[in-house]
């Protein structure tokens, strides 16, 4: 059986006593006729479906016609495909104004589907139905099916308008091909662990691709640039500091994402404390900004002051940097601006942790702090 779109409302008790369950009555009749009205006057009109129930208990040995107080059920009407949450809403407040029903935030718009199934139509009182129930459940196990999902009910009429005996009520079984016994079942349930596996896959690699996709506009959205003036806004940057080769400042980043990853903002940072060039024993700090002050073992966290700047945005690889430096520290002494440690990079777009892409497209944006 297909997804089909249900008004539906959930609950627990004897539905021959239960107060709710004859609330429930009221309130998906009433959004139901709500919902047509709405509809014919956009000239979609469309027939009130009849009434469904599913039926069940947290045990299902234990589900009993003598037992009903036990029952836990949800009474459904379909609704055009077209319905969506918009119309349903606005329904509920139409419904709601008119009759101020206490309990109408209980239903709900649900798509719901059985897929393969069986079914039996039963003729006459709900009271007799086990007889049927227990043909319905023989044919399902003759045939090598394995019952699945909720007992579900469609009842063509109402008892409030015929006799007891001419009361129509298809009785469906949703069901399990080649499940038999339980070895079927667990060979086919460990193909449905695949299928999902599979799925959640896909969707991380689609997650990906769209996050470069992303990133991709965000990097295009920034090109190279004049030289600006600004101010660094108060924040917490952690880093891991060390001396060495400007080349080994991947490894040390690799290390502190693992350990800051979901507390990071913003790109990454390398802060250089030689305010001249050093080919060997560079002292360096790998950095990111954090929305707050995390404490981790060998990892510097503190709060990082306003402090003005200058900079530029460098498109190419980190070989080819020297002539937008030139072109700041020129701005920095006509301006007469006295330069402060650390000079910082902001890596916009550069190398990922699996492929280096095209060095040519890299962006960088140079930091040159300034002396207050």
């Amino acid at each position: 059986m297909p997804e089909i779109i249900f008004v539906a409302y959930d609950g627990q008790g004897d539905p021959n006593t239960s107060k709710e369950f004859q609330d429930s009555m009221g309130v998906i009749f009433g959004l139901a006729y709500t919902i047509k009205f709405m509809c014919k006057e956009m000239d979609t009109d469309f027939v009130v479906m009849p009434l469904e129930g599913l039926w069940w208990t947290d045990d299902m040995s234990d589900f009993s016609v003598d037992n009903k107080e036990n029952w836990k059920w949800t009474v459904m009407i379909a609704l055009p495909d077209y319905i969506n949450v918009k119309i349903f809403n606005e329904a509920k407040q139409k419904l709601f104004a008119k009759k101020e029903l206490s309990n109408i935030d209980k239903a709900r718009l649900e798509k719901y589907e059985d897929g393969l199934s069986a079914q039996i139509l039963h003729m006459g009182p709900y009271a007799e139905e086990p007889p049927t129930i227990k043909k319905l459940h023989s044919f399902i196990k003759e045939q090598g099916y394995r019952m699945h999902k909720k007992h579900r009910e469609i009842y063509f009429n109402s008892p409030q308008r015929v006799v007891p005996e001419k009361l129509k009520t298809i009785i469906r079984q949703p069901i399990l091909k080649d499940c038999s016994d339980d070895q079927e079942l667990s060979a086919y349930l460990e193909k449905k662990i695949s299928d999902v596996e599979k799925i959640i896959t896909d969707l991380k690699n689609t997650r990906k691709k769209l996050e470069l996709y992303k990133n991709n506009i965000t990097a295009a959205a920034i090109v190279p640039s004049d030289i600006i003036k600004g101010a660094f806004a108060e924040t917490w940057i952690c880093g891991i500091r060390y001396r060495g080769k400007y080349s080994d400042i991947g490894k040390y980043f690799s290390k502190l994402m693992k350990k800051t990853g979901r507390f990071i903002k913003g790109k990454a940072l390398g802060f250089y404390y030689d305010l001249e060039y050093k080919e060997e024993d560079a002292d360096i700090e790998a950095c990111v900004a954090t929305r707050k002050k995390i404490e981790v073992p060998k990892i510097n966290c503190r709060l990082f002051p306003e402090t003005p700047y200058v900079s530029i945005v460098h498109k190419g690889s980190y070989g080819t940097q020297g002539t937008s430096y030139m072109k700041l520290f020129d701005y920095c002494s006509k301006k007469g601006y006295k330069q402060a440690a650390p000079i910082i990079e902001r890596y916009i777009k550069g190398p990922g942790f699996i492929f280096t892409g095209n060095p040519e497209n890299y962006l960088t944006e140079l930091i040159i702090l300034l002396q207050d």
